[in-house]
This record gives C-alpha cells, structure tokens and sequence, in this order.
C-alpha cells in the first residue's frame, strides 16, 4: 500500500495546527518508521500531503500548539500494490 494523503475533519478552532506523521512497516510485529510530520491548520489546509508505502500503513496525529482539538474522521488517499 502507498499513503498519498489524507482529508482530515476536526473539531477545533480556526488557526489550530496539528502535526500529522505517516508511517508504515512490512512486518506486524516490527515498529512502525515514521516520516517527518506534516503541519495541518484547522480551516486553511484542506489535506495533509506526505508518503508511507508498506504493508502496514500507520497515521500519528498530534498537538502543535497546545490548542484544543478532537479528530472527527479522515479519508485516505491510497493506492495498492503487490501481494498484499
């Protein structure tokens, strides 16, 4: 699988940034490799842009200012290839 992107919904207020990470790993019981994190801003940034290709795909949302702020729901932008 390769991760392009992703449309995030939040619950937060205009101007709040959060740090989203895309990861992936081939193997389940192997730790995730996590790339640079990405800032997304609550009501400018319509999607966060990065890559993770892999087995298994992994997305880390986190505070970048200490605002206050609830994950609603995202879509993937993703596409699949080889075996699994």
């Amino acid at each position: 699988k390769t991760l392009t992107g992703i449309v995030p919904r939040f619950d937060a207020q205009s101007g709040t940034q959060i740090l989203i990470t895309f990861g992936a790993a081939e193997d389940a019981e192997k730790a995730t490799v996590w790339g640079e994190p990405v800032t997304y801003t609550v009501g400018t940034t319509l999607q966060a842009d990065s890559f993770a290709s892999g087995r298994f795909i992994g997305v880390r949302f986190s505070d970048a200012g200490g605002q206050r702020w609830r994950l609603k729901s995202f879509t993937a932008k993703y596409s699949m290839g080889g075996e699994y």
